[in-house]
């Protein structure tokens, strides 16, 4: 597993790229829960090499629809063999199209999971815990 992440960095919206579209049920109720707590507890995962977001989508687009500019990134090799995707037809060569091209795949087309010692882990869950403090635009941003 060693060399899968590169970096943790505080990374602008404008630079990044989503290769799934979002439930907006889902994005309803991680909106509340971030605007009600104010800390968000996951960075994303994004790939090094071209800036596609490989897991966060839904937290992305709560923080691109608050208004808010940046958003706690770890980036990762997505080229290393011990990140696979779980259950899809969908490659890795794809995802990194998709996101380049903006033609989304549809929500949950893609479960990333890392290969370790103990089996297959979910990359969200390697990543860890984090307590990033939202700060909400003045502008009287609401919930969806």
């Amino acid at each position: 597993m060693p060399g899968i992440f590169v970096r943790q960095e505080l990374v602008a919206l404008d630079r990044l790229h989503e290769h799934e579209q979002v439930r907006a049920e889902r994005l309803a109720e991680l909106t509340q829960d971030i605007m009600l707590r104010g800390i968000l507890e996951r960075p994303i995962v994004v790939d090094v090499a071209s800036n596609v977001i490989i897991d966060g989508h839904h937290r992305y687009n709560v923080f691109k629809n608050l208004g808010l500019k940046a958003i706690p990134v770890i980036y990762a090799d997505y080229q290393n063999d011990s990140i696979v995707i779980l259950n899809s037809v969908v490659t890795k060569q794809q995802v990194v199209a998709s996101g380049r091209n903006g033609h989304k795949f549809p929500p949950k087309t893609t479960l990333h999971q890392v290969k370790t010692a103990n089996g297959l882990v979910a990359i969200s869950e390697l990543v860890g815990k984090i307590s990033y403090r939202v700060h909400l635009p003045a502008n009287g941003a609401k919930p969806l």
